[in-house]
């Protein structure tokens, strides 16, 4: 893995770890996100589109849920979120 990869992988990491407790059982996010000063709401969706647009971001994430079926199951509910957010 290139020092480039591996600095990227390790960053991922970080934000998978903060990425669940933050989306999870937030169904506001997305409005308070919409509605927050255009600056703030451009940094957010830029971001998360370079996430999404990232193969490693979709490999890494689930490995940063429990492994019980029912945080698996979340999965598709967060990047369904990260989604509609990036569209903001």
């Amino acid at each position: 893995m290139s020092q480039l990869n591996h600095q990227n992988t390790q960053m991922l990491e970080i934000v998978c770890k903060y990425l669940e407790p933050l989306l999870d059982g937030r169904g506001n996010l997305i409005s308070e996100i919409s509605e927050s000063n255009d600056d703030v709401r451009s940094f957010i969706t830029t971001e998360i589109k370079k996430w999404l647009a990232n193969d490693d971001f979709e490999d890494i994430l689930p490995g940063m849920l429990l492994p019980d079926r029912a945080s698996q199951s979340r999965l598709g509910n967060l990047i369904a979120q990260l989604s509609a957010i990036s569209e903001l």
